[in-house]
C-alpha cells in the first residue's frame, strides 16, 4: 500500500507463505543521488514452510517488477481511479518472475536480516526437533541472498554461506550456526561485509564477504 494514500500498488501471491520480511530502508547504492523521477523499487523475502514432498523455499522479489509470476502491480491511472475489486491484467499488469529462490531441505522458520543498503539478505534458517535425534538443537543453515548476480545481470542469486573449516562440527558432522550480523559502519563504500558466530563451544567468530559469501 502507498503510505501516503492507503492505496494498494500491488498483490504478491504466494502460496503457503508464512512469513516475510521487508528491510527498514530503501536500497540505495553508497554515493549515488536517486533521481526523484525514477521508479522506486523494494525488495522483500517471502518464506514459505516444506509439505509432505515439498521442501521449504525462500523467494527474494522486488517491487514492482518481479514479485512472482502470479503477483501484479496496479498501473498509476487505475491506482488513480480504482475503487477496489476490478483484477483483470489492463488494471493489475502481471509481474516477472522472482529475482532468486532457493529451497530449503531442512528448514521449519527463517529469521532474515537486511544488508545496510537494502540489496542483499541473509538467510538464517532453523529447525527446532533434529530427526536424527543426535542434536538437542536441532540444525541450522545460512544463505546470502543478492539482488543482483555478478555472474547473470538481471537477475539474483541465493548461495550457501561457507563456514570456517575449524569451526567445530556437532554429532552429525555439521557447523551450527549462532548468530549473524551484517557490519554497520556507514562510511563503508565497497561491498558490505557480515559476520557469522558458528560451531560447537567454544564457537568460531568469522568474518565474510558481502557478495561471495
Amino acid at each position: 500500500y502507498d503510505a501516503n494514500t492507503w492505496k494498494r500498488v500491488g498483490k504478491v501471491r504466494c502460496q503457503g507463505v508464512s512469513s516475510f520480511s521487508l528491510p527498514s530502508v530503501k536500497g540505495v547504492a553508497p554515493n549515488i543521488i536517486v533521481s526523484k523521477d525514477a521508479a522506486e523499487k523494494y525488495l522483500l523475502t517471502v518464506f514459505t514452510p516444506g509439505t509432505k514432498g515439498k521442501p521449504s523455499r525462500v523467494d527474494l522479489l522486488r517491487y514492482p517488477d518481479r514479485m512472482g509470476r502470479e503477483s501484479s502491480t496496479v498501473s498509476s491511472d487505475a491506482s488513480a481511479a480504482s475503487t477496489g475489486g476490478n483484477n483483470n491484467d489492463a488494471v493489475n499488469p502481471p509481474s516477472g518472475p522472482a529475482l532468486t529462490s532457493k529451497s530449503l531441505f531442512n528448514a521449519e522458520e527463517a529469521q532474515v536480516q537486511w544488508s545496510p543498503r537494502a540489496d542483499s539478505a541473509l538467510v538464517l534458517t532453523q529447525t527446532s526437533i533434529d530427526s536424527t535425534g543426535e542434536s538437542y538443537y536441532g540444525s541450522s543453515h545460512l544463505f546470502l541472498l543478492l539482488e543482483n548476480d555478478p555472474k547473470r545481470p538481471g537477475n539474483g542469486s541465493a548461495l550457501s554461506v561457507p563456514l570456517p573449516p575449524e569451526a567445530a562440527k556437532d554429532a552429525q558432522g555439521t557447523v551450527p550456526i549462532v548468530s549473524c550480523s551484517w557490519v554497520s559502519n556507514p562510511t563503508i563504500t565497497g561491498t558490505v561485509p557480515f559476520t557469522v558466530i558458528s560451531g560447537r563451544m567454544p564457537a568460531l567468530a568469522s568474518l565474510h564477504h558481502g557478495i561471495t559469501g
